[in-house]
């Protein structure tokens, strides 16, 4: 679990932020696609699901 935890935080520092001018939206997409697979498999090891996640965001806006 603490190997996924290193793999989530590895791959999301890899995300790109796009420059103003422009930036290839496919490098974006391909390294968020490694970040999403390896916070899926770490929910999945805790017992959660992606749903979870958009379940939380979702009562968190409905707060504000």
């Amino acid at each position: 679990s603490s190997r996924l935890c290193s793999l989530v935080g590895f791959f999301s520092c890899l995300c790109p932020v796009p420059a103003p001018a422009g930036g290839a939206p496919s490098e974006l997409l391909g390294e968020s696609s490694y970040l999403l697979f390896h916070l899926v498999v770490l929910l999945k090891a805790r017992g959660l699901a992606l749903a979870d996640v958009v379940a939380e965001l979702e009562r968190r806006h409905a707060a504000r």
